[in-house]
């Protein structure tokens, strides 16, 4: 493994070695001659572009150490114009707008200097839409193309007012801007754009030239965004609650690793969707949104090598290698975890019927070793400029070995009955193989297209071998277990500009999941399953979005068909077969004036069960304990309201959550062995919520500091003992980052979460919080990053709650013991973007 390291390492250095590198300074000249001296210093690439068509480019650079094609991105900035490659020597550089009308002028502050990256927007003197735009370069120079004869000009830029001007001529010429700034006493405060803004509904949270560009990894850049938190297990949650879908660009994640391969200096921002509306699955709670910097080197390496310490070692090693070549680019990575995980998990359970009162105390702790190995592999090929077409190949392979020893003590009406001890011998192998193809078309200036197909292949072993001793003597119980999965997804969305203020997006969906299991296992309570399961689905949806002055209204219907099927080949009267017909409305209202923005959004939603909620699988616990699948149960319907206001860099938002259906844990016993519990899970009539929340973030010299804090209501009555308990208790959830870039690359970051406990539907749980500190060093530009993390500094995150259904009571402490100490080493050359296409299968894999 370290020859092959080394043997990389050393081909990406003679590589660089070998490329020719430019060190120039570029002042103030026009595109056409920036590009001849580049020609000039070059005798491997041949540059062809034509004089006309560029030589009201002005730029401003300085170049160093970058080969041409760097360069000359470098030089095009935010320009209209386009770099293409037809081959490996030859660079065509061309505008990518031709009209002959083009308007052009310099920016500059009150002091007469250049003002680069400000924001330049041509508006419709007759109703202030938007025409075209363009950002000025470093030389505060800006060219925007245009065939409307007279526009109003809007020049924005963060702390300075913005600019109108009426133009009726094509030079500009000079635009001054005045600083946007107020007086307290002797003190000026000027204006600050915040990282995260609110964009018709969504929080956008701006990651490039930010201190959160400097995280270690992205599984600790996203536990930063606002909207977003970590909870006990290590998953990522909105602040409103429920898991959301990721996306990178267009692509769909399918799986924690994809989002590794990612570099969080190669973000460009995160985008936090609470309320999603037509266009995506039903089933979506919430949407992030990666979007990456638009990068093409010709090689690129990112590799990573994470070492902790906590109760147990644990490392994971990844290398990600790429190349592109003229119009195909294609990249590799791979990714191995090994983990060893103490798990405490004390409980405490009573039965109370008929008079009879069974208590069951359980000491219990795992000891979790896991194994993964994850490849990633994707193709693309760019036919023309605007349309692709990809496949990509994503498999991982688990091997997870679990010793769990249970410490059970039985009491019956208070007097004790038996005391047993469990070894509980797992070995699970999951091998999970997905295939995606897409195609992206941008048939013309209005109409844009994505279609892709998914393949899901899901194959799950598991056997278990657990003794119970006792004074009676020694017995053991043997299971076995398969399931396999299939999905066939396909997805078709296009977008249709109608005008510059209205855009309509429709498309369709559909998805077929065939899946086969069983499970065998020795006991007097429950028979041995043998099943199948089959869902079909397919859907159709509209969104409407359109511009009416300061407004933004956004509505749209989605229609879905599914039809699921669970066959039980032991017992065909345990057989169900359901229909569901469901129609989706959501509507949007933005508005923004003057600072403020303000969205009210309603959205309408489904919770489909698991595809193991559905079987009707029995698993062995205790000999007094077993958990059991329920094939009758309905989908959970939600509708969320949801209000959010923003100025500056304060947030705040409230939200309303009705669930119909709602599923949650269910308790029963059976009747003729009143002492035997059965986990399983049941259909509630309503749950519902209420939350308030603000945030804000700011900038001050070296220190970005970040603070987050919502207060959560339920409202959730459920029946215990014959009495209705009214679960009303708040969740206060508080989120803190700090992070001090300091000189010489060191950054410090402390990061503090805390959760004060409260309920959720049945559910008390107990305060928990996270302390956070991490010390960062980059070195060679940046390329090398060394990072120590030391996480649950005061070893409380711990997951203790009690819940009370029918005649059970429950109370448990999950303790995953999540604190530790590492080191991270990041290693990246030319790291690039990532793989374009669009996942359709995302909800179907959630639920296997």
């Amino acid at each position: 493994m370290k020859k092959t390291i080394v043997l990389i390492l050393m081909l990406v250095i003679f590589s660089t070695i070998q490329a020719q590198r430019i060190t120039h300074s570029f002042q103030n000249v026009t595109m056409p001659e920036a590009l001849h001296q580049l020609k000039k210093m070059t005798t491997r690439y041949t540059i062809n572009f034509i004089y006309d068509d560029l030589e009201d480019f002005h730029v401003t650079a300085n170049i160093k150490n970058k080969n041409v094609p760097e360069s000359i991105r470098i030089l095009i900035g935010f320009y209209p114009i386009s770099l293409s490659m037809p081959t490996d020597s030859i660079i065509s550089v061309e505008c990518s707008q031709k009209p002959s009308l083009r308007y052009k002028g310099k920016i500059v502050d009150e002091k007469g200097i250049p003002v680069a990256y400000a924001n330049v927007a041509l508006l419709s003197i007759k109703d202030s839409t938007l025409l075209a735009g363009g950002v000025s370069n470093e030389s505060g120079y800006f060219v925007i193309p245009c065939q409307t004869d007279k526009v109003i000009t809007k020049i924005t830029y963060v702390g300075y007012k913005t600019l109108f001007r009426s133009a009726s001529t094509r030079n500009l010429g000079l635009c001054q801007l005045s600083p946007d700034r107020y007086s307290i006493k002797d003190v000026i405060v000027k204006g600050q754009r915040s990282t995260t803004q609110l964009k018709e509904g969504s929080l956008l949270t701006s990651i490039v030239n930010t201190p959160l560009a400097n995280s270690s990894d992205m599984n600790e850049l996203l536990q930063k965004i606002p909207g977003l938190m970590k909870i006990p297990g290590g998953s990522l949650e909105t602040i409103y609650g429920g898991k959301p879908d990721i996306y990178i660009n267009k692509h769909k994640v399918m799986s924690e690793v994809e989002i590794t391969q990612l570099s969080p200096k190669l973000i460009k921002s995160i985008e936090v969707i609470n309320n999603p509306g037509a266009k995506y699955n039903a089933e979506t709670q919430a949407v992030v949104i990666i979007h990456t910097l638009q990068q093409e080197e010709h090689v690129w390496l990112y590799s990573n090598l994470d070492q902790q310490y906590g109760f147990y070692p644990n490392y994971s090693w990844d290398i990600n290698l790429g190349i592109k070549q003229g119009k195909i680019s294609a990249s590799i990575f791979y990714d191995i975890e090994k983990e060893k995980r103490r798990v405490n998990q004390p409980v405490d359970e009573t039965v109370t019927t008929n008079g009879n009162v069974y208590r069951y105390i359980r000491e219990q702790y795992d000891c979790r070793k896991a194994t993964y190995h994850n490849l990633i592999g994707n193709l693309e090929y760019e036919i023309t400029k605007n349309h692709q077409v990809g496949i990509e190949y994503d498999g991982s392979w688990e091997y997870n070995n679990s010793y769990r020893n249970t410490d059970l003590i039985y009491y019956h009406n208070g007097k004790f009955q038996a005391h047993s001890i469990y070894d509980n011998n797992q070995q699970t192998t999951d091998r999970n193989h997905h295939l995606n193809f897409f195609y992206n078309g941008e048939w013309n200036d209005r109409f844009i297209s994505d279609f892709n197909i998914d393949y899901i292949n899901k194959n799950t072993t598991g056997n278990q071998c657990i003794i119970k001793q006792a004074k009676i003597g020694e017995h053991t119980t043997l299971s076995n277990s398969n399931n396999r999965f299939q999905v066939y997804s396909t997805r078709l969305n296009t977008e249709w500009n109608i005008s510059s203020s209205t855009n309509l997006t429709t498309g369709i969906d559909a998805s077929i999941v065939s899946g086969k299991g069983y499970l065998d296992f020795e006991n007097k309570i429950f028979d041995t399953s043998n099943y199948l399961q089959k869902e079909y689905r397919a859907a159709a949806y509209f969104n409407l979005k359109m511009l009416m002055g300061n407004f933004t209204i956004s509505g749209g219907l989605r229609y879905e068909l599914t039809n699921a099927k669970y066959i039980d080949e032991i017992n065909e009267q345990a057989s169900v077969n359901k229909t569901y017909r469901d129609l989706f409305p959501s509507l949007s209202i933005s508005h923004s004036r003057k600072g403020w923005n303000h969205t009210l959004s309603f959205t309408t939603q489904i919770k489909r069960p698991s595809f193991r909620q559905l079987s009707d699988c029995s698993y062995y616990m205790t000999e007094y304990m077993y958990q059991k699948g329920n094939p009758l149960l309905d989908p959970t319907r939600t509708y969320r309201l949801n209000w959010t206001t923003q100025y500056r860099c304060l947030t705040v938002y409230a939200r309303y959550i009705h669930q119909k259906n709602y599923i949650d844990n269910g308790f029963v016993t059976l009747a003729n062995q009143p002492n035997i519990i059965v986990c399983t899970y049941n259909n509630y009539k309503r749950n519902q919520s209420i939350t308030f929340g603000t945030s804000i973030n700011k900038t001050f010299g070296c220190y970005y500091g970040s603070l987050q804090a919502d207060l959560r209501c339920p409202f959730f009555d459920i029946d215990y003992l014959g009495e209705t308990l009214h679960y009303r208790t708040p969740c206060f959830t508080l989120i803190n980052d700090n992070i001090f870039t300091l000189p010489h690359n060191f950054i410090i970051d402390l990061y503090y979460m805390y959760c004060s406990g409260g309920n959720r539907s049945a559910i008390s749980f107990e305060p928990f919080q996270n302390l956070k500190l991490s010390i960062k060093k980059s070195f060679y530009d940046k390329r090398l990053n060394f990072a120590f993390t030391a996480n649950d500094i005061l070893r409380s995150m711990k997951y203790a709650t009690t819940q009370k259904i029918g005649y059970i009571s429950n109370h448990q402490t999950e303790d995953y013991q999540e604190w530790y100490f590492g080191m991270k080493v990041t290693y990246s050359f030319n790291h690039r973007q990532k793989y374009k296409g669009i996942s359709s299968a995302k909800n179907e894999i959630r639920r296997l």
